[in-house]
């Protein structure tokens, strides 16, 4: 079951009752969970882990930069660490895994990971129901697809 939390872009934000999180710690647990997911990949490829650079004496700088390249998955070009999967798997794999990243969304407008999603957001052109166990989309006229 999901709560309402709020109303914006002509949409509905939906926040799963079991859930005790804030936005902002669902973007966390996100992030951390794309972050899991992709250093699986770079052990398998032997890249190394993303380290602080300490050549930054800025503290607030550095963390910053650590961050940005550590939690930035965007777009493989924008991303530090698909940038280099991409250099040492190719532009294809590279693809294949952020799809797989792209599943992990904070605020998705389905539910593409059963049991992952905290918040789900429904607008006029999008809406999902959960029902006993068994998952279903109904259309703005009222027509059932079943999942």
């Amino acid at each position: 079951m999901y709560v309402i939390t709020q109303f914006s872009d002509g949409g509905i934000w939906l926040q799963y009752h079991l859930n005790a999180q804030s936005k902002d710690d669902v973007k966390k647990s996100i992030s951390l969970a794309k972050d899991k997911l992709l250093r699986k990949y770079e052990i398998q490829y032997n890249i190394p882990e993303v380290i602080e650079d300490e050549s930054i004496q800025d503290r607030k700088n550095r963390t910053a930069d650590y961050n940005n390249r550590r939690f930035r998955f965007d777009t493989i070009s924008k991303s530090f660490r698909l940038t280099t999967l991409m250099e040492t798997i190719g532009e294809k794999r590279t693809k294949k895994i952020k799809a797989e990243l792209d599943k992990y969304k904070a605020i998705p407008s389905s539910i593409e990971i059963e049991g992952e999603t905290a918040l789900l957001k429904m607008s006029k052109e999008n809406w999902n129901y959960l029902y006993e166990g068994t998952d279903f989309e109904v259309t703005i006229l009222g027509k059932l697809n079943w999942l």
